[in-house]
């Protein structure tokens, strides 16, 4: 979570300083779990499940702008830190709104 909210926060801070007029408020953190077995849930076998963490990104935010502060969070302590993934993936959405 760190890391999603590194790259958010340099995002947003980018935005503002090269267009100060820019609306960009970093979004809440949003978590969706899932499982092969939806018992799990009922369980609480929660080394079962499976889960993505997002915050959702203005459609103005290009994927290379994303991309370029990834790499930059990755050359700064947080690629210390054991990064399994940090991606970006635009929703059927993106561009809508």
């Amino acid at each position: 979570m760190e890391a999603l909210y590194a790259v958010a926060y340099t995002l947003e801070f980018a935005a503002t300083r090269s267009a100060p007029s820019s609306d960009f408020v970093v979004a809440p953190l949003e978590g969706l779990w899932w499982a092969d077995n939806p018992e799990a849930f009922a369980s609480g076998a929660k080394g079962t499940w499976d889960w993505t963490m997002l915050i959702s990104m203005p459609s103005w935010i290009t994927e290379e702008m994303i991309e370029e502060t990834i790499e930059e969070a990755r050359q700064t302590g947080l690629a210390k830190k054991k990064l399994t993934v940090i991606s970006h993936r635009s929703s059927p959405s993106a561009g809508n709104g």
